[in-house]
C-alpha cells in the first residue's frame, strides 16, 4: 500500500489520538496538523489537503473524520487528477452541525462520487439524523457503510474495518 493521509476534523481533538496510533501502523502515512484558521475556511482546508496528497507516494488513501472528512470529500471531488485509490470518511459533517466554529463554506457535502472505493462510518453514539445523513452520502457515492462503537484512544474496531477495506481493495 502507498501513502495514507489522516485528516482530523478539529485541531488536537479526539481524532488526533486514534489517528496518531493508526499512523504508526502504516508505512508512508502522514497525519495532517490543522490550524484552526485553516479548518474554518473550506477553500483553504481543501487546498491544504490537495497539497498534502500531491506530495505523497502512490497509491494514496485518505482517512478523515468530521469536518476533515467533509473537506477531504471536496478535495477528492474537485481534483479528479489526484491518484487517490480510496477513502474512509468517519462522521462527515456540514456547517450547521458544528455550532462551536465560525465556518466559511462547508454548507453541503459533494453528491458526485469521487472514488470507486469509499467507506463511510457512523458511530453508535451518533444521532439518528447524523446516521441517516452519513448513510445517504455513502449510497450517493456508491460506498460501503458501517456503524461502529465510539472512538477510543486506539479505536481498534475502526482499524480492523480499515485494514479489511484495504485488503479487499488493494491486495
Amino acid at each position: 500500500m502507498g501513502g495514507v493521509l489522516f485528516v482530523p476534523g478539529y485541531p488536537q481533538s479526539e481524532s488526533f489520538d486514534w489517528m496518531q496510533a493508526w499512523a504508526h501502523e502504516f508505512e508512508n502515512s502522514k497525519l495532517m496538523e490543522i490550524e484552526l484558521f485553516v479548518l474554518q475556511d473550506q477553500e483553504l482546508f481543501v487546498s491544504n489537503i490537495i497539497e498534502e496528497l500531491e506530495g505523497m507516494s502512490e497509491p494514496r488513501l485518505v482517512v478523515a473524520q468530521g469536518l476533515g472528512a467533509t473537506a477531504a470529500s471536496w478535495a477528492l471531488s474537485h481534483e479528479k487528477s489526484l491518484p487517490v485509490e480510496g477513502c474512509l470518511l468517519i462522521r462527515p459533517v456540514i456547517a450547521n452541525q458544528v455550532s462551536s466554529l465560525s465556518l466559511k463554506g462547508f454548507n453541503e457535502f459533494p453528491h458526485l462520487p469521487a472514488l470507486t472505493d469509499a467507506a463511510f462510518v457512523s458511530l453508535t453514539t451518533d444521532s439518528p439524523e447524523m446516521t441517516q445523513q452519513t448513510l445517504r452520502w455513502a449510497v450517493s457515492w456508491g460506498g460501503i457503510y458501517a456503524v461502529l462503537p465510539p472512538i477510543k484512544k486506539n479505536w481498534v474496531e475502526g482499524l480492523s474495518m480499515f485494514r479489511s477495506f484495504c485488503l479487499k481493495t488493494y491486495v
